[in-house]
């Protein structure tokens, strides 16, 4: 992915620079048999190993890991030998493996996530001049490089983060769930508190923040998700993280808290508080999300 010290990141990546301007580009080698087998072999493993590792740990738990315990953990899924160094990230696959781990590739628009990673990344540059550069450079790999061609493309991506930023392997971070996994919890809370599937679709039509029932399912969903409870309050960071709302985090997590406070000025029952939370603290974002995952409930029920 990426590496501490700059001329090897550059070494790497294979980064060349184009001698009529300041533009960087990737240097790849041709796409062959070995490496379109190990892209198919990355996606079986991803598919059939996350799920699996979705149901032997505590749904509700929040995962910490560090970013080189999960390449290494890709390079057992894929055959690699175990490197000495996090930094080594040669072998096809690997960033594409990693990025589905940790959570910064969306697999469905076959993009990065910016606001997902640059909490891994030490930026160089301002945020205000690092972000519209990197997104030139996604844009350049998206017009290049084929959407189905998925590990190339997670490779590429990736390089466009090396000439201003620097990664930490060792520190530990949390990362955000998956759709099925947050889902899942839906699921849970609709079976903990005994709410039919007919119930439920109810309790949707009419708004969620309108049914006492829906106000207790969204209470349970955020307390299961350890992103709220009484005891210990909001986890503002992970939810504007779940919810995709990372940049600018800061200010958004001040306007949240002042939203908070008026709330609780207001002495409201538990359900309906955590309800209003997340569904007036958060701008739309997390409320609809929380939507989704219910309707999404619905349809598997």
């Amino acid at each position: 992915m990426f590496n501490r010290d700059k001329s090897i990141n550059r070494k790497l990546f294979h980064l060349v620079r184009d001698e009529s301007g300041p533009n960087i580009h990737y240097k790849t080698h041709n796409t062959s048999r070995n490496a379109h087998s190990t892209m198919k072999r990355a996606l079986l493993i991803i598919l059939c190993a996350l799920p699996l590792g979705t149901i032997a740990e505590d749904r509700h738990l929040v995962v910490y890991k560090s970013i080189g315990s999960v390449y290494n953990e890709c390079r057992q899924y894929l055959g690699y030998p175990r490197s000495r160094s996090p930094a080594d990230l040669t072998e096809p696959c690997l960033d594409y493996c990693g990025g589905v781990q940790i959570r910064f590739w969306d697999i469905e628009r076959g993009t990065i996530l910016p606001d997902h990673t640059t909490r891994y990344l030490e930026i160089d540059l301002s945020r205000e001049e690092f972000f519209p550069q990197t997104e030139q450079c996604f844009e350049r790999v998206q017009e290049t490089v084929p959407e189905e061609d998925r590990c190339r493309r997670t490779q590429e991506h990736v390089a466009c983060f090396a000439p201003n930023a620097t990664i930490n392997f060792d520190r530990k971070f949390f990362f955000v769930k998956t759709k099925l996994q947050h889902q899942r919890t839906v699921l849970d809370c609709v079976g903990m508190l005994q709410i039919g599937s007919e119930e439920l679709e109810t309790v949707c039509e009419g708004g969620l923040l309108n049914d006492p029932r829906g106000r207790r399912l969204v209470r349970c969903f955020l307390v299961r998700e350890k992103l709220y409870s009484e005891a210990n309050g909001v986890d503002y960071y992970r939810i504007l993280m779940e919810s995709d709302q990372f940049r600018g985090h800061r200010e958004r997590k001040e306007l949240a808290r002042n939203c908070v406070a008026a709330l609780q000025r207001e002495f409201l029952d538990r359900d309906t508080l955590a309800a209003r939370i997340a569904a007036e603290c958060f701008e739309s974002k997390f409320w609809n999300l929380i939507n989704s995952y219910v309707e999404s409930a619905i349809a598997q029920d």
